[in-house]
């Protein structure tokens, strides 16, 4: 299971002025960061809220987490 493809998007601040705080998937550093949305047109790699940016192109902790062992169980 690999992330959507809109979040594989380049950042797209739109050509609008309508200056609003919106989150961009950045797949260089995996994390959801902060965009100056101009209010208009852009892609889709562009969400109102961080949790949608998240919820959509980030992989739940426990695909790449590594498991923990206990000590004793080898």
């Amino acid at each position: 299971m690999g992330i959507a493809n809109v979040c594989k998007y380049p950042i797209n601040t739109g050509p609008c002025a309508e200056w609003t705080q919106h989150w961009f998937y950045n797949w260089k550093t995996s994390e959801c960061e902060s965009l100056n949305f101009g209010g208009c047109y852009g892609n889709g790699n562009n969400f109102e809220k961080k949790t949608e940016c998240e919820e959509t192109c980030k992989k739940p902790d426990f695909l790449t987490s590594q498991p923990s062992l206990e000590p004793g169980l080898l």
